[in-house]
């Protein structure tokens, strides 16, 4: 797999998790579940944050040269 379709695929997986992990939050925060389902919401969404904690760390790394290149490109001027 190339290097540009892995990062699409990362950025992808990321923004999925984001969204469930917002989702979920929502749903805790409203109650908009009674207490069985609750549980299993919790569960998501703290692994959810787990997961996406793990693939910010990889999505900095990804972009780290472009990150320097444009601190340098912004120092210029």
């Amino acid at each position: 797999m190339d290097r540009l379709r892995r990062q699409v695929w990362i950025d992808v997986l990321l923004l999925i998790v984001v969204v469930v992990v917002l989702i979920t939050g929502y749903i805790l925060d409203f109650r908009l579940i009674e207490r069985p389902g609750r549980g299993v919401v919790k569960n998501i969404h703290i692994y959810g944050g787990y997961v996406m904690t793990a693939l910010v760390i990889v999505h900095i790394v990804q972009y780290f040269k472009v990150l320097l290149n444009k601190m340098r490109v912004l120092n210029k001027k």
